[in-house]
């Protein structure tokens, strides 16, 4: 009878637990709160009672007691901290990396036999607890290796902040509204579009000058914060929404624009601080662009009164200028330079952001700690499609649909597409793609798709890539062929690019050969999570300091499943 009634209370509550939980979340919520489930109660009689203190006391072990008096007080105290010293590092271990642990399965299955052979109508919940509780069942190892890396990122490395690699905290610069509070310097770099100035926060000190002002050029928007926004909205996509002031906060709301929404990474250029205001007549302003001026300052300008300007943090230079003044740059930190390109693309396409512009000029790097650690961030959103929706892709009716920047390293489902009445373009994997051809100038080569005998990405056959040189990694030799795959569908993804990068940098060799067990690769995520909490506490300089900020960006969204599939390729490339 007892058997049929707790049958019944289970089955009512299985079925409600399941309606409401995805599958994920069920095997989530049994590794996690595996010592909530019903326990076993004295034999032949089961029960739901509530947990008694000696229940607890067999699933989570009491500290051992302490050794026999010893003759020596010193040793004797010494040997009892180390014996509790171990007791706890074993429940902490266990606590994460065993969730569900053996004695609570055994429990569980022994209430689940006994209410299948206790007969009564509800029996196929027994069978169900025996199947959730063994080893063969829902929760598998993968399961288990999924909670791992979750936990890690939850309770381990997510609010981690690496100072001159992080975006800064939300109140820094919060006195900013317009540009009376900034004061400017000399200019940095011109573009067709902007023109970067040196810049500070009035009353910072020398200190301060570690900002850049960027000015768009505007010639036809007109000269008020809601039609710049219209035009020139993209710029600001990257920025976070406590860097908008509140006028424009005012005048997005409700209007369905995509604006300051991207989340901060640390591979995406630092936007402090972005402003609607007039524009004003810096030193060497005639003279560098006279024609977006306006009249009243320039009477031959062509340029509006009032424009977009974007305060950000100030960086060494773009990608192009350091690889053409550093030829010799290590393989390892030319591999350091791609993996933190591809953890920036990952970032956008997570976020439903394709760039549609990247080139070594967009792309921006901090040498503060050395050439040989560069830290590299995407810029120059202007192009980018960042559709409220999420959707990427583009109906393409007639050849005036903007298809983004660079012509030359538009991917071939871009390039070459044709306009119709149902056709469209699909980004999901076009700046995969261009990463693809600027790793050829990364890795110390031509870009194959420059030049005068360069190839047209619309046309161009797999078979005519360059090969790249012997001291390339044959590994990456291989993602590079992938990324510049003609087929969408057979191209490889960014974030699988960048976890492969990673496992090349951090992962042992000979898990390229042969996989690995689950308990190895445990090993190696707690030892990765370990290294990188230890350098984040240590806060002292480092020649390897970018390392560990890059193992923390693989560590802060990698899933068991990126791990797996990026392991799956390497052997087979292997």
């Amino acid at each position: 009878m007892n058997g049929m009634l707790l049958g019944q209370f289970l089955y009512t509550k299985l079925n409600d637990y399941v309606l409401k939980l995805s599958r994920n979340k069920l095997v989530h919520r049994l590794l996690t709160d595996g010592d909530r489930c019903s326990r076993a109660g004295p034999r032949g009689r089961p029960t739901l009672d509530p947990p008694s203190r000696t229940y607890h006391r067999v699933l989570l072990k009491q500290p051992p007691p302490p050794p026999a008096a010893v003759s020596n007080p010193v040793v004797a105290w010494t040997t009892v901290l180390r014996q509790q010293v171990r007791w706890v590092t074993r429940q902490l271990v266990g606590s994460l990396v065993n969730p569900s642990s053996r004695l609570l399965s055994r429990q569980c299955k022994e209430l689940a036999q006994r209410l299948l052979f206790s007969g009564g109508t509800h029996t196929l919940v027994a069978f169900v607890g025996i199947t959730l509780t063994g080893d063969d069942g829902l929760v598998t190892k993968a399961d288990r290796m999924e909670v791992l890396c979750a936990d890690i990122k939850q309770k381990f490395v997510r609010d981690m902040h690496w100072p001159d690699c992080d975006p800064e905290p939300s109140d820094c610069h919060a006195n900013v509204e317009t540009l009376h509070d900034i004061e400017i310097s000399d200019e940095i770099a011109k573009g067709c579009n902007a023109v970067v100035y040196k810049a500070r926060i009035k009353g910072t000190g020398d200190a301060g000058w570690n900002l850049a002002l960027k000015m768009m050029f505007n010639y036809d928007a007109e000269s008020n914060a809601w039609s710049i926004l219209r035009a020139m909205h993209r710029e600001v996509v990257p920025a976070p929404w406590y860097t908008v002031t509140e006028e424009v906060r005012r005048l997005v709301t409700g209007v369905g624009l995509r604006l300051a929404d991207l989340p901060p990474h640390r591979n995406i250029v630092d936007i402090r601080a972005v402003l609607v205001d007039r524009v004003p007549l810096v030193g060497g302003a005639l003279s560098s662009y006279p024609a977006a001026l306006p009249a009243r300052l320039n009477p031959d300008g062509a340029g509006r009164n009032a424009s977009l300007f974007l305060l950000m943090k100030r960086y060494d230079g773009d990608l192009r200028t350091l690889l053409a003044q550093c030829p010799e740059l290590s393989a390892h930190t030319r591999l350091l330079l791609l993996t933190q390109l591809l953890e920036g693309v990952t970032h956008l396409g997570q976020h439903r952001v394709a760039h549609r512009d990247l080139k070594t000029d967009n792309l921006l790097v901090d040498t503060s700690a050395g050439r040989q650690q560069p830290q590299l961030v995407i810029s120059d959103f202007g192009c980018c499609l960042a559709e409220t929706s999420g959707a990427l892709t583009v109906p393409f009716t007639s050849w005036d649909v903007d298809r983004g920047g660079n012509m030359a390293l538009m991917p071939p489902e871009i390039s070459g597409g044709r306009p119709g009445r149902f056709a469209s373009l699909d980004y999901s994997r076009a700046d995969v793609w261009a990463v693809g051809t600027i790793a050829y100038e990364i890795l110390g080569c031509t870009n194959p798709f420059y030049g005068p005998d360069r190839l047209n990405s619309a046309t161009y056959s797999e078979r005519d890539l360059p090969p790249l040189p012997a001291s390339v990694p044959a590994l990456l030799r291989c993602l590079v062929e992938d990324m510049l795959r003609r087929d969408p569908a057979q191209r490889v993804s960014a974030r699988a690019a960048a976890t492969i990068c990673q496992l090349i940098l951090w992962a042992p060799k000979a898990w390229f050969a042969a996989p690995p067990s689950h308990k190895q690769i445990r090993q190696w995520l707690l030892t990765l999570t370990a290294k990188v909490m230890c350098e984040w506490r240590s806060r002292t300089e480092r020649d390897d300091r970018l390392e560990h900020v890059l193992v923390h960006t693989l560590l802060c969204r990698l899933t068991y499943a990126d791990l797996s599939e990026a392991l799956r390729w390497l052997q087979r490339h292997v």
